[in-house]
C-alpha cells in the first residue's frame, strides 16, 4: 500500500513539475509571414459614364510598392499617394459608350521582391 501511495505521489509530482515547466517555458517565436495584399478598391462615382472623370483608390499593405490596373488588354499604372494607398483619376474614353454593363478590372500589386497580390473589382459603365 505504501509503495502504491509513493508511486501516486511521485506521478502527481512529476505531472505538476511538467505543467510548471511548460507554463514557464517561453512561447515559441512564431510569426505569420507577412505577404503583400490589396485590401480594398473603390471607384468614385460607382457608375462610370463615357467622357466623365472618375477616381480609383486602392488600399494595400505597406509593403506593396507598385499597383497596376489590368482591363482588357491594357495595363495602367496607379500612382502611389501614401503608405499603402494608391490613387488615380482619369476620364472614361468616349468609345466606352458602346460598352454597357460590367467590366472586371484586375488590380495587381507588387512588393520589392516581386511577390504579387491581386484583387478584382467590377466597374459599371
Amino acid at each position: 500500500m505504501q509503495v502504491r501511495a509513493s508511486r501516486l505521489r511521485l506521478t502527481a509530482t512529476a505531472a505538476l513539475a511538467a505543467l510548471a515547466v511548460l507554463g514557464v517555458a517561453p512561447a515559441p517565436d512564431v510569426t505569420a509571414p507577412v505577404t503583400p495584399a490589396i485590401l480594398a478598391v473603390t471607384f468614385s462615382p460607382d457608375h462610370l459614364r463615357a467622357g466623365k472623370t472618375f477616381e480609383v483608390i486602392v488600399h494595400t499593405t505597406p509593403d506593396i510598392t507598385s499597383v497596376q490596373a489590368w482591363v482588357m488588354k491594357y495595363r495602367l499604372p496607379v500612382p502611389k499617394t501614401g503608405d499603402g494607398v494608391f490613387s488615380a483619376s482619369a476620364r472614361v474614353p468616349w468609345w466606352a459608350r458602346v460598352f454597357h454593363g460590367t467590366f472586371h478590372v484586375m488590380f495587381v500589386g507588387a512588393d520589392p521582391t516581386g511577390e504579387r497580390a491581386q484583387m478584382e473589382a467590377d466597374v459599371h459603365i
